[in-house]
């Protein structure tokens, strides 16, 4: 005899995934901006997903948080529907991809804010289409703001309160020793950071306050999550050109604006889902600090704990020391084939500047570009750089990358100012790539990150 447990929890599987499929019919039909969009993920059923979760590839949910969700009756707004519809927007504002090197809890609240904040304006032009959970994040202060913007803002609220000034050491106290310890004792013995509140041993999700540890997917500490969560998207394999992570983040943004010209062929379009996709391509901070942000993650420098930095020892401050103070190489390369202005170069070289002050690398590469290789100047910290702007042909990215192999260049990170009018290489590098680009087009590079900038 079958144990009746297993035959409810069975049938109640059944059930979800009727009520999953009666969504989606739901949407293509009537709502065909979300539907199409949803459509290109497939939904797989996973318990150990609190409650749904993307990473741009795929969408899991948890078939006990879908069950509990309210709606699927006749006339009874959906919440299901609208979870859905809120979890395909995270791929679609391209978020797996914009939050590399953020905090994924504070990446989560922000992005939903944003999305909420759309949801609930399309909610209210469409009355009775579906529903979000009640306890959904809102706030109207965050309405038409960039996840970038909102994430900002958040972590500065989120700012430690600085810690109070330490006692004086007793007398004969050596750098390191905690109050109470004898002197001489090893730095840190007593009371060890982090005992009792250890990280979790990988990535299970949903495992009280550590970090969640198996595949990955969900466990963010997110104060609201009953909308589901992203991840990061998973980072390409550069020896598989194969690999779908190489391109989803252009798929999505492509199937953004054709999911908006279905609805409109449809009849269901119009200023809500053209409103919707610039919501989803915004990005309000200023260039310069996303491209700052970038080369904070790139560029981190080694420290080492291990390894005490004697120029503060003797003021009895114990702090890491930076193996070797140079970090490796960058490059910046400027698109010279007619279109950048004086004002922009300005700029541009400035940041490259300031590059090399804050992260001061070994050597600084500034490449002038545009069928060719037009100029290759080299800087190390100290030197002050000079815009010597040299070209003025059409445009070709490959010779960029030619030349730093040839050269044995071994970036850490190459950022190129550009418009995108060009010709791509077909194999793209391993190392980490910038693209700052501006001229208004509504595009992005096939590879790397781009940076929208704003003349």
């Amino acid at each position: 005899m079958l144990n009746q447990n297993a035959v409810n929890n069975n049938k109640n599987t059944m059930n979800i995934k009727d009520r999953i499929e009666r969504a989606k019919v739901n949407l293509v039909a009537n709502h065909p901006f979300f539907g199409a969009l949803l459509c290109r993920m497939p939904l797989i059923e996973d318990p150990t997903v609190p409650t749904m979760c993307t990473d741009g590839i795929s969408l899991w949910y948890n078939p006990e948080f879908a069950a509990g969700l309210k709606g699927g009756k006749r006339g009874e707004p959906d919440e299901l529907t609208g979870v859905l519809v809120h979890e395909v927007m995270h791929p679609a504002c391209g978020h797996p991809w914009r939050c590399q090197g953020r905090d994924m809890d504070l990446a989560n609240q922000a992005a939903d804010y944003v999305i909420n904040h759309e949801i609930r304006e399309y909610i209210q032009h469409n009355p009775g289409c579906f529903a979000l959970p009640p306890d959904h994040l809102w706030d109207a202060q965050y309405g038409g703001k960039s996840m970038e913007m909102v994430y900002a803002e958040l972590a500065n609220k989120n700012q430690p309160p600085q810690p109070p000034p330490q006692p004086p050491k007793p007398p004969g106290d050596k750098p390191g020793d905690k109050p109470g310890d004898k002197p001489g004792d090893k730095p840190g013995d007593g009371d060890k950071p982090g005992d009792g509140d250890k990280p979790g041993d990988g990535d299970k999700p949903g495992d009280g306050d550590k970090p969640g540890k198996g595949k990955g997917k969900g466990g963010s500490k997110s104060a609201n999550s009953s909308t589901g969560e992203f991840v990061a998207a998973p980072k390409p394999d550069p020896t598989n050109p194969n690999d779908e992570a190489r391109t989803k983040e252009a798929e999505w943004a492509q199937a953004l604006h054709e999911a908006a010209m279905t609805a409109k062929a449809m009849g269901k379009g119009g200023p809500l889902t053209d409103r919707i996709v610039n919501a989803a391509t915004k990005s309000e901070l200023p260039w310069e600090d996303m491209l700052r942000s970038f080369m904070a993650d790139f560029c981190n420098p080694d420290y080492n704990w291990m390894k005490p930095d004697r120029r503060f020892l003797d003021a009895g401050i114990y702090l890491p020391d930076l193996g070797d103070e140079s970090v490796g190489e960058l490059v910046f390369a400027v698109d010279t084939s007619g279109s950048v202005n004086t004002e922009l170069l300005t700029r541009f070289v400035s940041e490259a500047q300031s590059a090399m002050e804050t992260v001061r690398p070994k050597k600084m590469h500034l490449i002038y570009f545009d069928h060719e290789v037009n100029l290759h100047e080299e800087y190390e910290p100290g030197d002050s750089i000079v815009p010597k702007p040299v070209g003025g042909g059409g445009t070709d990215f490959a010779p960029i990358f030619r030349h730093i192999e040839r050269n044995d260049i071994t970036p850490l990170c190459v950022v190129v100012l550009t418009d995108l009018m060009g010709s791509f290489p077909s194999e793209h590098p391993t190392y980490p790539v910038v693209w700052c680009a501006y001229g208004g087009f509504d595009t992005k590079a096939p590879f790397g990150d781009t940076i929208k900038v704003l003349l």
